[in-house]
């Protein structure tokens, strides 16, 4: 009588397992799923940062994080308080590609450019004085 006691309480207790790790299986995959579904995260990155980044020098940072924002839809014509810092963004790129067209002699490249960092500049406000940065730094003349 003791040993079927003994095999109805393993029973029990190993029935009571199997019945936890199922509900911990349907848990995971309903957190997982809803994860996909939901997509990833994106992170963005506030004005402070920006301004940091853009008083700082660290201009391929500012480009970068200008990119991250738009393509998680942080615009400038949604968020007004980045304009300047994507303006500067955008300056330190085209100068970057105004550098390139000026090696290749490219002047309708460089002309190009040289609209897009005007541009820019007309929407920097305070920053403007990057631009004297960026232009030494990629040994530009604009």
């Amino acid at each position: 009588m003791k040993r079927n006691i003994q095999n109805d309480n393993f029973t029990v207790f190993t029935n009571i397992i199997i019945a936890l790790l199922a509900v911990a299986i349907v848990c995971l995959t309903i957190v997982i799923t809803s994860r996909l579904v939901k997509g990833r995260y994106v992170y963005t990155v506030e004005p402070r940062s920006l301004h940091y980044e853009a008083v700082n020098g660290e201009y391929t940072y500012l480009l970068e994080n200008k990119l991250r924002n738009e393509a998680a839809g942080l615009t400038s014509e949604n968020n007004p308080e980045y304009i300047p810092y994507y303006a500067l963004a955008d300056y330190y790129l085209a100068a970057s590609r105004y550098k390139v067209y000026m090696t290749m002699n490219d002047s309708q490249g460089m002309n190009t450019q040289r609209k897009i960092m005007n541009e820019a500049v007309s929407k920097m406000d305070a920053l403007d004085y990057c631009t004297q940065d960026i232009n030494e730094l990629f040994g530009i003349d604009v």
